[in-house]
């Protein structure tokens, strides 16, 4: 008789406080490596240090500068068709943690965002 074992009392969850809703990107200005950066970086990016926007599903709200992204996907921090893609302004701030729900540029399983390349012709 011990039906208090119910294993769906866990929808009152923090989670979606931490993490963002399902189909959620949330968004980080890190290096080429996924290493959190001062969210300044990516406002006016220097061509000489390149800096990425960094996003995905999985990732945690409230991540700091110093911190590695694990996974996700990123693109140069200049390439205003992707940030316009993402629902992102096509240049200046976008904070660290920035979440953004039903964005055109996600990909669904291909990849549909580049990484800092070019397939020029």
């Amino acid at each position: 008789m011990g039906e208090s074992g119910d294993s769906d009392e866990s929808d009152d969850s923090d989670e979606s406080d931490e993490f963002g809703e399902s189909g959620d990107e949330i968004f980080y200005c890190a290096d080429e490596d996924g290493e959190i950066v001062d969210e300044d970086l990516c406002d006016d990016p220097d061509p000489v240090t390149p800096v990425f926007l960094w996003h995905s599903t999985g990732y945690a709200r409230g991540m700091s500068p110093g911190m590695s992204l694990d996974g996700g996907d990123s693109f140069p921090a200049t390439d205003r068709s992707s940030r316009r893609a993402f629902s992102l302004p096509a240049t200046g701030h976008v904070a660290n943690g920035t979440v953004k729900t039903n964005v055109v540029g996600r990909s669904s399983g291909g990849s549909s965002v580049v990484k800092g390349t070019s397939s020029g012709g």
